[in-house]
């Protein structure tokens, strides 16, 4: 008789600490990273961005889409490592690095990447106020070549 009321008292103490546990858990600090895009134009240096672009947090695990004036958010980013890369057909980005800590999460690191494999600058103010600067422009040739039809002959004859 004594071993079912010991095993009522200790999973009725295995609830109750599983229970308040829970209930009393600390809500977990989170931050808003803000930022917006810039392009460089003869007629006006640092332009702001003003096609919407995809900018992408941990590799895409987060994306939103810049506004019209180049800003973008992302909510709720917890503590950790994250890494924001912008996605565009027109212009190369750099990658920002962001090292959030839980206890300071207003004083966060962040290195800015030009390219891949260049070294890292730090940047201050990369939560509320990052500016990522686009470094070059992509140029795609649209120019088409013209082959004869003539000059595939030769080819055309060896393989049948």
């Amino acid at each position: 008789m004594l071993a079912p009321l010991f095993f009522l008292s200790s999973l009725a103490t295995l609830f109750s600490t599983a229970f308040a546990s829970t209930a009393l858990a600390t809500p977990a600090v989170t931050t808003t990273i803000r930022g917006r895009l810039e392009l460089p134009t003869p007629s006006a240096p640092n332009a702001p961005f003003s096609n919407g672009t995809s900018v992408s947090l941990n590799g895409g695990a987060d994306i939103t889409i810049s506004s019209a004036k180049g800003e973008f958010e992302f909510y709720d980013v917890p503590p950790g490592v994250h890494c924001i890369e912008v996605l565009s057909t027109t212009h190369l980005f750099p990658t920002v690095k962001v090292q959030l800590l839980e206890k300071s999460m207003d004083e966060p690191k962040c290195n800015l990447y030009v390219y891949v494999g260049a070294a890292k600058q730090p940047i201050s103010d990369c939560v509320t106020n990052l500016v990522l600067p686009a470094v070059a422009t992509f140029e795609v040739s649209t120019r088409k070549h013209k082959i004869a039809h003539a000059a595939l002959l030769p080819f055309i004859t060896f393989f049948f």
